[in-house]
């Protein structure tokens, strides 16, 4: 991943304009009135999705928009709706699960062409959406200046109050003959919702219940192989813990997942991220156990978090090229796990 981010940087289709004629590919649940939309992450497929959900009640299609990627991915939501004979006035929400860029970096860019949309975020994240420095100047620290950000990500502009609602944790929105609940949960962030829509006993959570790479999908037939992400700066081991236990007791049907798409086996996936996360902690009391010094503490958590994603990957592929190829795609991914280690050893252990 990270050789794709910087070939990426590289080229020319860094434009969003490159993507106002691309068909959007999507998949469309008719039975429960849900597309998810890829959003072309870095260009790649099948890695991160905004979801639309359309209004089951009323003369006139309206929808809701569950997380939106990027700037460059807002061409392709216009075109998802249009394909799917919504107009961008009729976009009531757009609900961000939490603020990380991946997430919420297309919400001002869509807001210019969805009038009407009211913007729904965790309280701790609604000040960010107002006014996006701080998240910008902590993104370039990462990604090598600001203009590398806005490469990726889109320009990211702030947000007038007025259309930014805070929602309260176990609060019920309703539009469109739906209701959807809003469940704060701690683990991955401090500002992450995970949304139920009771209508169709279906959950969207974010980055709470774990991601997975579609590379994976490809070499065995398991499409419920996910790991949990713990990227910095709000992850905490014990609490994604209490949430994966917390969504699973919730007893959704299904559970659309950011990166990327619907799982059905829920107990099972669940089970496996407890697994994962207890290893992660683990990872956490053997360096505070061991004394580590702060400056030595990422290597030492990279090596073991390599470890285990070495482990994982080599249970779920055929052989060793497979093997070499998948985890030269999770190197952004097991350097992000590990940073996310480090930042609460170093601050909350």
């Amino acid at each position: 991943m990270l050789k794709i981010i910087q070939q990426f940087l590289k080229s020319e289709s860094t434009n969003p304009k490159d993507l106002k004629e691309l068909d959007p590919k999507c998949n469309y649940w008719e039975e429960w009135e849900i597309i998810l939309v890829d959003c072309n992450y870095f260009g790649m497929d099948d890695i991160a999705g905004s979801y639309i959900l359309k209004s089951i009640e009323g003369e006139e299609t309206k929808c809701a928009l569950i997380d939106n990627t990027n700037g460059r991915s807002v061409p392709i939501i216009l075109n998802a709706l249009k394909k799917y004979s919504i107009k961008p006035e009729n976009v009531e929400y757009i609900i961000v699960t939490h603020i990380h860029l991946d997430h919420s970096s297309g919400t001002s860019g869509l807001l210019k062409h969805c009038s009407n949309a009211t913007v729904l975020v965790h309280p701790r994240g609604a000040r960010h959406m107002v006014d996006p420095t701080r998240l910008m100047e902590s993104a370039a620290k990462v990604y090598g200046g600001i203009d590398n950000v806005q490469k990726l990500y889109g320009p990211v502009t702030k947000i007038s109050e007025e259309k930014v609602r805070s929602v309260s944790d176990g609060e019920i929105i309703e539009f469109g003959g739906r209701k959807l609940q809003f469940i704060h949960t701690l683990g991955h962030a401090k500002h992450h919702v995970c949304i139920h829509d009771l209508h169709t006993n279906s959950l969207f959570s974010g980055d709470n219940f774990g991601i997975r790479l579609p590379a994976l999908h490809k070499q065995k037939h398991d499409h419920e192989i996910v790991w949990p992400t713990s990227t910095p700066i709000g992850f905490d081991p014990e609490e994604a813990i209490k949430t994966v236990v917390k969504l699973q007791k919730l007893q959704p049907d299904r559970i659309f997942l950011a990166h990327y798409g619907p799982i059905f086996q829920i107990d099972l996936v669940a089970n496996r991220l407890v697994k994962a996360l207890n290893c992660y902690w683990d990872m956490c009391k053997q360096a505070k156990e061991e004394q580590i010094k702060p400056k030595e503490l990422l290597q030492y958590v990279h090596k073991k978090m390599n470890s285990w994603f070495n482990e994982f990957i080599r249970s779920v592929v055929e052989n060793e090229e497979q093997e070499q190829i998948v985890m030269e795609l999770m190197k952004a991914d097991i350097e992000l796990n590990s940073q996310g280690l480090v930042f609460y050893i170093l601050h909350f252990m």
